[in-house]
């Protein structure tokens, strides 16, 4: 079998999430992807964080869209999801690129918001990254959005966890294959749990790859693997790699 891609989650390792630390420690392991949330501050600066407020240590929050780069850039943030004592400054974009260019691996762009998408895709030609960065955040209406403004931009569709626990299986496989093709998009980006055979075989049929998040314990990444997805998304990229390095003996 060829073992997926390994996406290192924002926040792998035990470093906090939308760091340069967590894609340097992904990195360090050998994934093939760092993935990072994105979202544009008031003066047009993509940024890493997963929400729309940043919290410091003082009790404050603090809104992105409505504050400017420079206004944020010197701040101490709470993680969106810490997993430590570690506070982190807001990092550009840029950051994350630099260090993607220089490790050459790929980067998935997760955008949170709409009006990131350009801005984003305006940093990925900068660092001559087109062809090694690609799009997830975009439900149907973004995914159109990102393919009207930047079609050269691969993206992924992010399957609707709700419609899949209100359907029947095969109409939710349906509808999301239908969003994808619409949209132009390159494959599904999917919780693990949402993942069966009909989907890998529908997707298959498509032309669409599967992207599994976000996995986090040895047997589901192996029982993934084992699926035939493109891409497992995990904070345990050592457990990931330690698979991988067995299955390749």
């Amino acid at each position: 079998m060829t073992f997926p891609l390994i996406t290192a989650h924002t926040g792998c390792m035990g470093e906090p999430d939308n760091s340069a630390g967590s894609a340097l420690a992904g990195i360090a392991l050998g994934a093939d992807i760092v993935e990072d949330d994105i979202r544009v501050t008031l003066d047009g600066v993509p940024v890493l964080f997963h929400d729309e407020f940043v919290s410091l240590k003082d009790g404050n929050r603090i809104g992105i869209s409505s504050s400017t780069y420079d206004e944020l850039r010197h701040l101490e943030i709470i993680p969106a999801h810490p997993r430590n004592s570690k506070t982190i400054r807001l990092a550009a974009l840029d950051e994350l690129l630099a260090i993607v260019r220089g490790a050459g691996c790929q980067v998935n762009l997760d955008i949170k918001v709409d009006e990131a998408i350009a801005p984003a895709a305006a940093a990925v030609r900068k660092f001559g990254l087109e062809e090694r960065a690609f799009l997830s955040g975009c439900g149907a209406n973004r995914a159109l959005l990102a393919k009207a403004e930047a079609p050269w931009l691969p993206r992924l569709l992010n399957a609707d966890a709700d419609l899949f626990d209100a359907l029947a299986y095969s109409e939710a496989v349906k509808r999301t294959m239908d969003a994808a093709m619409a949209a132009a998009c390159f494959g599904i980006n999917i919780q693990h749990r949402h993942v069966q055979e009909e989907l890998l075989a529908s997707a298959s049929d498509c032309g669409l790859l599967i992207y599994a998040w976000t996995v986090d314990d040895s047997d589901q990444i192996a029982a993934l693997a084992a699926s035939g997805v493109r891409s497992i998304t995990t904070r345990r990229v050592d457990l990931a790699m330690g698979l991988k390095s067995y299955v390749n003996k």
